[in-house]
């Protein structure tokens, strides 16, 4: 990986984001665990009991994956962390979408400017930041360099 001063301040600022998304899963895993019976909605995800441990569970461990691969600079940790990426970024922009989409035009107009300023920033920081790992991981996916075949 290219190590230029602004492209390691954009590595660091991958790993925290990344980080504090593994706790967030790793928070939801461990409520679910102790409460079968708390509903845990994540984006379009809907879930409780042993399906969202498996719902938060998952993604958590390709979160790690990622993560450690970003700690020792592997070029391989693109992969996980483009899959992280994605999983989060359908799940908040479907969510947000069929909360939209279910509200009608109606149900939008009756919200107030508060709530539309603070959801709004929220999605949009939520979905910049996996946008931004997205296309980190995008980027250096290229730099992979394919495995030499033995003949």
């Amino acid at each position: 990986m290219r190590e230029t001063p602004s492209s390691q301040l954009r590595l660091v600022v991958i790993e925290l984001w990344l980080g504090v998304t593994i706790v967030l899963l790793l928070t939801a895993t461990a409520s679910s665990l102790r409460d079968p019976s708390l509903m845990i909605y994540i984006g379009m995800i809907g879930a409780k009991g042993l399906s969202a441990v498996f719902a938060t569970t998952l993604p958590a461990i390709c979160g790690i994956a990622a993560l450690l691969g970003l700690f020792q600079r592997r070029t391989s940790a693109s992969v996980p962390l483009l899959l992280y990426s994605l999983f989060w970024l359908v799940l908040l922009g479907g969510g947000m979408l069929e909360e939209a989409w279910s509200a009608g035009l109606a149900g939008i107009s009756r919200l107030n400017a508060h709530t539309w300023l603070v959801g709004g920033v929220m999605y949009a920081v939520m979905i910049s930041g996996f946008l931004i790992m997205a296309h980190w991981s995008i980027r250096h996916l290229s730099e992979r360099r394919p495995r030499a075949t033995d003949s």
